[in-house]
């Protein structure tokens, strides 16, 4: 429970600096690109299918957005902390990679397959390399906390 416990810690404060980089890159981006960041639209669009988001209002949506990215990362970090333990590199390196995995098999798989979030093809490059660069850092972080709570033996 103690190794979950810590998961679940490392990806939620993950969440604050990848939030933090995903606006600051947005920011770069061409006022052209400027569509709201992803964890709206996806919180939206799960509300919209669940009937809430018509009882909610405008603090509330922003509320439950927020509260939705960090109980995924939350989540995410559960999941990847044991992988990021038994990678063969060093834990930052290891949550890197697991933060590439993270944003792969949400924004190029299992996001568009259900119709949640468009495609990363169907968006601009830099807008898509913005949130590859996010989804490093919070899986860098995340290995660093797990390997602070959790230090190796």
């Amino acid at each position: 429970m103690h190794k979950f416990l810590v998961g679940l810690a490392a990806g939620f404060v993950a969440t604050g600096p990848m939030t933090l980089t995903l606006f600051c890159l947005h920011r770069y981006l061409p006022w052209r690109e400027w569509d709201p960041l992803p964890p709206y639209p996806i919180t939206m669009e799960v509300a919209e299918r669940t009937g809430m988001k018509e009882h909610m209002d405008v603090p509330q949506r922003l509320e439950a957005t927020v509260a939705s990215h960090c109980t995924y990362g939350a989540a995410m970090g559960a999941t990847c902390a044991p992988v990021v333990r038994n990678l063969p590199v060093h834990p930052v390196l290891g949550g890197a990679l697991c933060g590439l995995g993270v944003w792969a098999a949400s924004y190029a798989a299992w996001l568009p397959a259900l119709d949640i979030y468009p495609s990363p093809a169907r968006k601009p490059v830099r807008h898509t390399a913005a949130l590859i660069a996010a989804h490093v850092v919070w899986g860098a972080v995340m290995g660093l906390m797990v390997d602070r709570l959790d230090p190796v033996e």
